[in-house]
């Protein structure tokens, strides 16, 4: 993908997290939109290959998920084709598996 797309997503995004190795190169990054109450979306989390596997992806979704914009957000979703176990460690479970690009959701409980 340009990187120009990947700019303008990332700076249209409610959110936005991203880590560089210790050159200041960006090897990681991701973001969210949502409405800060019923639902949001996690998108593009991205890590360089050769910073995979050292707890980089996972330290960018905690993030969003303690951002104020889906920290109290009801249902956070997101799409994966293969990260599903990752996913899984945050509470995300499939919505519709089989399918291609399977969503995934994570649901706060309601408090009445």
């Amino acid at each position: 993908v340009d990187p120009t797309v990947i700019r303008r997503a990332h700076l249209g995004a409610g959110a936005w997290v991203g880590a560089r190795d210790r050159h200041g190169a960006l090897i990681a990054s991701a973001r969210a939109v949502g409405d800060g109450a019923k639902h949001g979306w996690i998108y593009d989390v991205a890590v360089a290959p050769a910073h995979r596997g050292r707890g980089v992806g996972a330290a960018l979704v905690g993030l969003l998920l303690e951002h104020p914009l889906l920290r109290q957000t009801l249902q956070v979703h997101l799409q994966t084709r293969d990260a599903h176990g990752f996913y899984r460690r945050f509470g995300f479970v499939e919505l519709d598996p089989g399918t291609t690009r399977p969503r995934m959701v994570r649901r706060r409980p309601t408090t009445r």
